[in-house]
Order: C-alpha cells, then structure tokens, then sequence
C-alpha cells in the first residue's frame, strides 16, 4: 500500500492527477482508502501540510477535509481530535433525526395518511 501511495505521488509531481487518486469518500473499498490516507500522509512528510491544500475542495469528505485544514491551520492534535468527535457526534444525532422522519413518513405512507399531514410531520421534523 505503501508503494502505491509513493506511486501516486511521483505521478503527481508536475501533472494532473485523476481526482479518483486522491479522492477520501466513504464508498471507497478499505485498501483503496488506505490507500489514499497513505498518499496524504506521505505528501505532507515530503512537501509539508501546505501541499495538501490544493486537494482540500476536491477531496471528497467533508469531514476529512475540515481536519486536514484544521491540522495544516496548525492546531494541536488534540483540539482536532476533540472538534472530530463533536463533529461525529452531531453529524449522528442529524442521521437520526433523519431516520426517525423516514420512520415516521412510512408508517405515514402505509396508514395511508393524507398527502397534506405527512407535509406537516415533514416540517415538523425539519
């Protein structure tokens, strides 16, 4: 992994690289993120944090990507650490509002509810 995380780098020295080499993204297969991680972490080692920034619009996961600005800002790993598991926490508590309205609008659906009060729990939730 570690190799092709080296090879990923040589090609980026003055080209273009396809956004798929250096993509962080939840659907990726384990070893094609680590991968990727990998290619970062050995970016930033050769070329500093400041490399990586030219990667931070494009390089898919948000939350990914607020560290890895977060770090190269030059906050200590512990205040990263610290803002990621809040970060965590809240993006949790929205997934599950979320399925609760999911919940709520298929037994909805199959109480064959009114289009208009399944409009109103919607708004209610949101």
């Amino acid at each position: 992994m570690l190799e092709k995380a080296q090879d990923r780098l040589r090609k980026l020295d003055g080209r273009k690289v396809a956004r798929e080499e250096y993509l962080v993204d939840h659907r990726l297969e384990d070893e094609e993120l680590c991968v990727t991680l990998l290619f970062y972490a050995v970016m930033t080692r050769k070329h500093g944090k400041a490399a990586a920034r030219p990667f931070l619009d494009q390089a898919g996961s948000g939350y990914f990507t607020d560290a890895l600005a977060l770090v190269m800002d030059g906050f200590d790993i512990p205040f990263v650490r610290k803002w990621l598991k809040k970060c965590k926490d809240a993006m949790l508590v929205a997934m599950e509002r979320k399925y609760a309205l999911s919940i709520a609008l298929c037994e909805a659906i199959r109480a064959r509810l009114p289009y208009e009060d399944m409009e109103l729990l919607a708004k209610s939730h949101l």
